[in-house]
């Protein structure tokens, strides 16, 4: 098993990035990520999906108060100077923790109290940002 040290992510990061990019700037502010979207075998179109991401994060982050992540730089499959093979966007990391799948329990009773207090605040959060992008 490899493990990522801080030495190597900050090789990793730098050889995602041209040459000419002050890569500086980008480490002092970690956490980062380093996303495949759409993940490759997922899109017929992978360049197109990938600009489109990086419009609608950078159009949100410059519009709104919603919390979305800092792209930093990305690279298109079809760009000869991409060595990775694939379409990525370095981005920045926000805190928090993924969605917990929300489903059923398999008795009779249906939703578990968490389970439904859970979805409802999930829904709230979503309901508020839809108002907040339709404001505009």
């Amino acid at each position: 098993m490899n493990l990522l040290t801080a030495s190597n992510w900050i090789s990793f990061v730098k050889s995602l990035l041209p040459a000419e990019t002050d890569c500086h700037a980008i480490l002092e502010s970690t956490p980062l990520e380093v996303k495949v979207i759409p993940l490759p075998n997922n899109c017929f179109q992978p360049d197109e999906c990938t600009l489109s991401y990086v419009t609608v994060l950078r159009c949100i982050k410059k519009r709104f108060k919603i919390p979305v992540p800092e792209v930093y730089y990305h690279a298109l499959k079809s760009d000869p100077k991409n060595t990775t093979g694939t379409a990525y966007i370095l981005m920045e990391r926000l805190p928090g923790h993924a969605l917990p799948t929300v489903e059923a329990d398999n008795d009779d009773d249906g939703w578990s109290p968490d389970n439904l207090l859970s979805a409802k605040k999930v829904h709230e959060q979503l309901t508020d940002l839809i108002i907040e992008l339709g404001e505009r």
